[in-house]
């Protein structure tokens, strides 16, 4: 039977208060933030379609490791053993939550999650396509990163060229590597560290900049890079939205902000604000969500909700992809 997750499936919101693969504190409250602003946000625009399908959330533990903010930026991967231990609960949630025929929706949270999230999805799809939008490519491996922190190799995890580095994480989805670089596309990214584009231009992986993003028109790039997976026989689809992605003049409470992003005023940026998700299926706009630090956002904004301009609300504007798409979807939103 095809089933498209995205346009029927009860909806799992699953939070994962990851701070840990950043190494910025602050991280984990986006999570929360989405989490609870999400039925919310829906409850009071009166979205009670969306809401007859959302479920109970899930929050994966993460657990606390000592003295963490003085073991900060030492590039020694103090914080793996909590890191996989969160991807490891997260991976089989996802799973679970896939074979009950529901969607899962990850809040970040940092991107390390992904690592857990992919592999979920891997144990249910014969070949897993990874849209992957975001400012950063997150394929370095300890090797080649500059900063060390673990929240920019989950797609080196992926392609298992992290797993001397990461071996739980790299076997989380029974399977090494979990992809190979044709099922990768990339949207958005505009922060490249020298080994991410080798890494990119040696093994052949789409990529649009922000800019050739731009360039393109946002569906048109959007379109490309479907295009592009579903030319790579993929039967379902891991959508990864990085709120990084965003210009921080619209959205500046992340911490890894770059400028050049998607804003109010490039000519297809409403669209790629409030319409990306849409044109992929109806429902799924307003699950970002991250490395994005609910705390600076506090400050100024009394109610503590992920962004007065950002919202989490269905849109339904626009033309619609033209597409055909596999009937797969799952999803995880990170805020760095």
């Amino acid at each position: 039977m095809v089933y498209n997750f995205l346009r029927t499936a009860r909806m799992q919101p699953i939070a994962v208060p990851l701070w840990y693969g950043c190494e910025v504190p602050g991280t984990d409250h986006g999570a929360i933030a989405l989490r609870d602003g999400l039925e919310q946000r829906w409850l009071d625009g009166h979205f009670n379609k969306l809401l007859r399908r959302l479920e109970p959330p899930i929050t994966i533990p993460v657990e606390d490791v000592p003295r963490a903010r003085a073991r900060l930026h030492q590039r020694d991967l103090v914080f793996l053993d909590a890191i996989d231990n969160a991807n490891e609960l997260l991976a089989d949630a996802v799973d679970q939550t896939i074979k009950r025929e529901h969607l899962p929706i990850v809040l970040g949270g940092d991107h390390a999650l992904a690592m857990g999230s992919i592999a979920g999805a891997v144990r249910n799809a014969e070949k897993v396509g990874v849209l992957w939008i975001d400012t950063h490519p997150d394929i370095n491996t300890p090797e080649g990163s500059l900063s060390g922190h673990i929240h920019g190799m989950p797609l080196a995890v992926a392609l298992g060229t992290a797993a001397d580095d990461l071996p739980r994480s790299s076997k989380l989805a029974g399977t090494v590597p979990m992809i190979q670089p044709d099922q990768i596309a990339y949207l958005g990214i505009r922060d490249i560290d020298l080994f991410e584009e080798n890494t990119i231009k040696r093994r052949d992986i789409f990529a649009r900049t922000m800019d050739e993003w731009n360039d393109d028109g946002i569906i048109n790039g959007l379109e490309a890079a479907l295009a592009h997976l579903m030319d790579a026989g993929v039967d379902a689809i891991h959508l990864s939205f990085d709120v990084d992605v965003l210009d921080p003049g619209i959205f500046p409470w992340n911490r890894h902000a770059v400028s050049g992003g998607t804003d109010d005023s490039r000519s297809e940026s409403g669209a790629a604000l409030s319409g990306i998700v849409d044109r992929i299926a109806d429902p799924l706009d307003g699950f970002r969500g991250v490395e994005s630090d609910a705390r600076s956002h506090r400050d100024q904004h009394a109610d503590g909700s992920a962004s007065s301009r950002y919202r989490t609300r269905p849109t339904h504007a626009g033309p619609r992809l033209g597409v055909s798409l596999p009937p797969t979807w799952y999803t995880s939103i990170a805020s760095p």
